[in-house]
């Protein structure tokens, strides 16, 4: 065979090797494969390789099949002390053995020698300078394989790395977005009861009728209903103006004493108080409530003060205490009245009963027709004039004729005084009847006065009353009593 027919064979051996090298899979063992090719192209018998592990001795990295041995034993004296030294040096070496010569190629990895390929020839085909060669261009290659496989594996696993980067970046995305949509949806929730807490207050608001204003610390007007606005103008609740100046008629230059806002921005309680203030011309009188608005510290923000136009209610409590009054004199009045009248009651009450007692005395002693002396007189008489001769004789001559006579005489006299005494009685009968009468008149007139606010009085009876209680005065002066009355 010639020099080049010898060159053709090792560049066709050193093309295959490289496409060999170059076809294998990141899954298959870059040393195995590297075994093989030296075996099929290169006419080896052996290949291994071979470097220092984390302790800083030499071990087999890998063997093939007909040197297994290295694995499991470790690399023979010999061939370790010359790899060791290939390691230390970076050239190679060749060692000869009984049974095959062993080539030491150094590999290096990042700039450094880190590897040891040896691989085992026959004798019979060593020395040879191509061979050689072609050896050194192999472990090019290798170099260049192994350089491949660690960028290869370096970039499968930053690539590994990257896929795991974006799966926990996708997750994480992933439960940012559903954290995400949770919050929109949350939010979206949050907006509409919003807008429904929103739409409420603007209903509660506008609906209102009180005078609502929310007031800052600096004594601002920051909010004002539809029924502050319309009392005060809504121009001159415009404008974060200051409370004291807006709802006081005449303004004031600051907050006035024991103001119910000024009081709750400073203690944070609730006060009340009323205010007059002049509004389109006319007094009105509002009563005031100040309630507190704090932060989540209990910190007092704001204040809100609500006015109530309480101007008709007053008007009524004064015109109710003036009645009230009113109602007070006229029953003082009708409480004396009263009790005049309940005094006359009594003393024509009392007058009464000795007036009906004189009047049933006066009854009696008229029913009273007969003395009893008369009768017995008359009885007398009657036996003095039986026995008229025998009175007179016994009496003398004349005298028992005049007994009788005188006898008579006196009944007469004593009937006719009867008489004048019956007529005296009826008379003073008439007057005592007359007297009884007026006071019960009177009577009924002190009855009349004490319910004179309960019952109605007819005017004609009235009349007639006090014709009666004078007729007999109306009589004695030969008055004429002639009456007409309207009706209705």
């Amino acid at each position: 065979m010639s020099g080049t027919e010898v060159g053709a064979e090792a560049f066709t051996a050193l093309v295959r090797t490289a496409q060999y090298i170059a076809g294998s899979s990141l899954q298959q063992d870059l040393c195995e494969v590297i075994a093989g090719v030296m075996a099929r192209f290169h006419g080896a018998v052996w290949t291994a390789f071979a470097g220092y592990d984390h302790r800083g001795l030499l071990e087999c990295r890998y063997a093939s099949e007909s040197v297994a041995f290295f694995r499991e034993e470790g690399v023979p004296e010999p061939l370790r002390r010359a790899a060791e030294g290939v390691l230390e040096s970076g050239f190679l070496d060749i060692r000869e053995g009984p049974a095959d010569v062993a080539v030491l190629l150094p590999l290096q990895e990042e700039g450094q020698v880190r590897l040891v390929l040896l691989v085992g020839y026959p004798p019979e085909q060593w020395p040879s300078r191509e061979r050689l060669n072609l050896l050194l261009a192999v472990a090019g290659l290798v170099e260049i394989a192994l350089e491949r496989r660690r960028a290869d594996e370096a970039l499968r696993r930053y690539q590994e790395y990257l896929e795991s980067l974006v799966e926990r970046r996708t997750a994480e995305l992933r439960q940012k977005n559903e954290r995400l949509t949770g919050e929109i949806a949350e939010r979206e929730r949050a907006e509409a009861v919003l807008r429904e807490s929103e739409e409420r207050f603007r209903t509660l608001n506008e609906s209102l009728s009180v005078g609502v204003v929310m007031i800052d610390p600096a004594f601002r007007i920051v909010h004002a209903n539809p029924v502050l606005r319309r009392w005060f103008s809504s121009e001159a609740c415009s404008g974060y103006p200051f409370c004291y100046a807006t709802l006081h008629n005449p303004p004031l230059d600051c907050p006035s004493e024991g103001c119910p806002v000024s009081r709750t921005l400073a203690d944070g309680g609730h006060h009340r108080g009323e205010r007059t203030v002049v509004v389109d011309g006319r007094t009105r009188t509002f009563h005031l409530l100040s309630s507190p608005i704090t932060d989540g510290e209990g910190k007092v923000t704001a204040a809100i003060e609500v006015l109530e136009d309480i101007t008709e209610r007053k008007e009524a409590e004064r015109a109710l205490a003036a009645r009230n009054e009113q109602i007070r004199r006229a029953s003082v009045k009708e409480a004396r009245q009263a009790g005049k009248i309940e005094i006359a009651s009594g003393v024509l009450h009392d007058i009464g009963n000795a007036v009906a007692g004189m009047g049933a005395t006066l009854v009696e002693y008229r029913n009273a027709e007969h003395w009893p002396e008369i009768d017995g007189l008359k009885r007398l008489q009657g036996l003095l004039d039986a026995r008229a001769d025998a009175v007179d004789a016994a009496l003398g001559t004349g005298k028992g004729r005049a007994l009788c006579d005188y006898v008579a005489e006196l009944i007469t006299r004593l009937d006719e005084r009867a008489r004048h005494q019956r007529a005296a009685t009826d008379r003073i009968q008439s007057i005592v009847t007359h007297i009884s009468d007026i006071l019960t008149l009177q009577r009924q007139y002190t009855r009349g006065g004490a319910a004179e606010r309960r019952t109605e009085i007819d005017l004609c009876a009235v009349m007639d009353d006090a014709v009666n209680i004078m007729a007999s005065s109306i009589q004695k002066r030969g008055i004429t009593d002639a009456r007409r009355y309207e009706a209705g």
